[in-house]
C-alpha cells in the first residue's frame, strides 16, 4: 500500500505543479493586459476630454464616440485572446 501511495505522489506531484504554474502565469498575463488596457483607455478619455467644445459636439454627433468605444473594446478582447493563445506554450 505505501509502494502504491509513493507512486500516486510522484505521478501527480508534477501534475498539480504544471497546473498551478500555468494558472500562475495566466494570472499575470492577465494582469498585465488589463494595466495596458485601463492605461490606453485612461490615456483616450483624457484626450477625448481634452477636445474643444465644438469638435467634441461634432465627434459626438458623428457617432465617434461609439466608434472609439468599439475599439477600445476590441483592442481588450485583442489582448485576452492572445494571452489565452499562449496559454498552453512554453517559452
Amino acid at each position: 500500500m505505501g509502494n502504491l501511495a509513493a507512486w500516486l505522489l510522484a505521478m501527480v506531484g508534477p501534475i498539480v505543479a504544471r497546473v498551478l504554474g500555468s494558472l500562475g502565469i495566466v494570472w499575470l498575463t492577465y494582469q498585465g493586459v488589463e494595466t495596458l488596457a485601463d492605461s490606453v483607455r485612461s490615456e483616450v478619455l483624457g484626450l477625448w476630454n481634452g477636445l474643444p467644445d465644438i469638435v467634441l459636439r461634432f465627434a459626438q454627433l458623428t457617432g465617434l464616440s461609439g466608434a472609439v468605444g468599439i475599439m477600445l473594446g476590441a483592442l481588450a478582447a485583442r489582448a485576452a485572446l492572445v494571452a489565452v493563445a499562449r496559454l498552453g506554450k512554453k517559452p
